[in-house]
């Protein structure tokens, strides 16, 4: 798995505290190599990980995953 950025908002003040900000983020730079199984199986995980102690609420609008054969 790679880290492909953090989801902090910029544009976070008191007066829009609560509110939703789209962003995107992408690997690119980032392209990694996979093996799949004999089967020709692989598996594609999307998470997130935080530090924060409180509640945070993540919404995933699209994941595209593009994947070529070498």
């Amino acid at each position: 798995m790679i880290n492909i950025g953090d989801m902090a908002n910029p544009n976070l003040t008191p007066e829009t505290a609560g509110s939703y900000e789209l962003m995107e983020q992408n690997s690119v730079g980032r392209e990694f190599e996979a093996t799949a199984d004999e089967d020709g199986t692989l598996w594609f995980i999307a998470g997130t990980d935080s530090g924060f102690e409180g509640l945070t609420t993540v919404y995933y609008d699209t994941i595209t995953v593009v994947l070529e054969e070498k």
